[in-house]
């Protein structure tokens, strides 16, 4: 894949990740689920280990590139989108 291509790729996951998780209800949000290893999760708990996993490969992608002397691309103004996106019950405080 070129980069382009990954580019787009991230851009339309996160985007329709995005959409799915904007779309649940308090309903579903709280619906209790087998996830990970037959654990019974309510189903916001997962969103939740996913946003923080997801920030921590951002902080180790973005140290790499700042090692490398580059400066990471769009930074804060990502992490502001993708927080204002998520549905208010499901934001962390910052």
């Amino acid at each position: 894949m070129s980069k382009a291509e990954v580019v787009n790729y991230l851009k339309e996951s996160m985007a329709l990740a995005t959409e799915r998780i904007k779309s649940m209800t308090d309903n579903q949000a709280n619906e209790t689920i087998d996830a990970f290893a037959g654990k019974k999760l309510k189903r916001y708990i997962p969103v939740l280990f996913v946003q923080d996993h997801m920030a921590n490969h951002r902080a180790k992608a973005n140290l790499y590139i700042r090692m490398k002397g580059l400066k990471p691309p769009l930074t804060l103004t990502l992490i502001r989108l993708i927080i204002k996106n998520l549905p208010d019950r499901l934001c962390l405080s910052l």
